[in-house]
């Protein structure tokens, strides 16, 4: 029911890396706080927490968001179970240091989009909405009654939209419960598990790597709202061969030839790990390669196109040749 953390590291490093409180576009929803007249861009958020409040418009912090479906599995749930979490990050600097502060939602459905008014119930389970808070390394949970209102589920371009109101309680501490919380996220980009994903597929010196199905196994792109700037990211994992990943970064998604170097817009990396164990070739360590963007949809959010690498791992001294690879239907995110 939780996120790997080992995902979490994968996909917010780069969100972190490209990300800023001063984007802004023309798309405006209802105003969570009321009247509001600024715009909103796609994975923006905002919240009260006990007393204080953080949202891009009145604080600097480092900010993510980011949202996956993932099959759900325990006592009640249909055998076509599904849990869309949604996770809130930002690491607020103080006088007294620097600490994270991360939310996750966690909303249960079935095959249709999850839209309405949901309420958190007296029990925790799997078939029921839940809500975390963990500020540093203290965890609390949403009391019953709280509510979280998923007013928009984007199916095409993998966007969701909404409002919550809730209050937190220590998880080991009953009597330590914060003030009630209100808050809202706009168009966070569904990553894993999202609807009609694309593919990548490639073969690493004879093995044949795709990300193609779903769970552990996705692709995505994601980038600046300016658009200077895109990462393409690709994992595939089985238990016998253990995580394969690629990151790639362009420039600026448009149709194109990119060559691959040590340039830190033109970049490529592959990560190949088994246990403690583990393969990588990189532009910083000499790898080379090409990206070709062959085709974009503004409309549904896609691109495709095809790429190589070829590099020295750092670990073992062993040559690594990544060709044929192709990017079919990639959904790629501004942020």
């Amino acid at each position: 029911m939780r996120l790997s953390y080992r995902v979490l590291v994968f996909m917010f490093a780069g969100i972190f890396a490209l990300s800023s409180c001063s984007k802004t576009s023309n798309n405006n929803p209802a105003s969570p706080g009321g009247g509001d007249t600024l715009s909103y861009f796609p994975g923006e958020f905002g919240f009260t927490l006990n007393g204080s409040s953080y949202d891009r418009k009145t604080a600097k912090f480092q900010w993510s968001s980011s949202a996956q479906i993932t099959p759900n599995a325990g006592t009640g749930v249909p055998a076509n179970g599904k849990m869309l979490s949604i996770n809130l990050i930002v690491t607020i600097d103080s006088a007294n240091g620097s600490h994270q502060t991360l939310i996750q939602f966690y909303i249960p459905f079935t095959n249709a989009p999850v839209l309405g008014t949901f309420t958190i119930p007296n029990v925790a389970d799997y078939v029921n909405p839940s809500v975390r808070l963990t500020i540093a390394a203290k965890h609390y949970d949403a009391k019953p009654g709280g509510t979280v209102t998923i007013t928009s589920f984007d199916t095409v371009n993998n966007y969701v939209t909404a409002t919550f109101s809730l209050q937190f309680v220590a998880e080991l501490y009953p009597g330590d419960t914060l003030a009630p919380t209100t808050g809202y996220f706009y168009q966070v980009p569904i990553y894993q598990g999202s609807y009609g994903q694309g593919v990548v597929t490639a073969d690493i010196d004879g093995y044949k790597f795709s990300s193609a199905g779903g769970g552990n196994n996705f692709s995505f792109a994601f980038g600046n709202y300016n658009g200077i700037g895109m990462d393409i990211q690709a994992v595939s994992y089985d238990s016998t061969s253990g995580t394969r990943e690629f990151l790639f970064i362009v420039p600026v998604l448009a149709t194109g030839d990119y060559p691959l170097s040590n340039n830190a817009y033109q970049y490529g990396q592959y990560i190949h790990s088994v246990g403690v164990s583990s393969e990588i070739i990189n532009g910083q360590g000499g790898a080379i390669g090409r990206i070709t963007i062959t085709s974009i949809d503004t409309v549904k959010q896609r691109f495709s196109g095809t790429f190589s690498l070829s590099g020295v791992d750092q670990n073992s001294g062993k040559t690594i040749n990544v060709t044929n690879g192709v990017m079919t239907n990639v959904l790629y995110f501004h942020i």
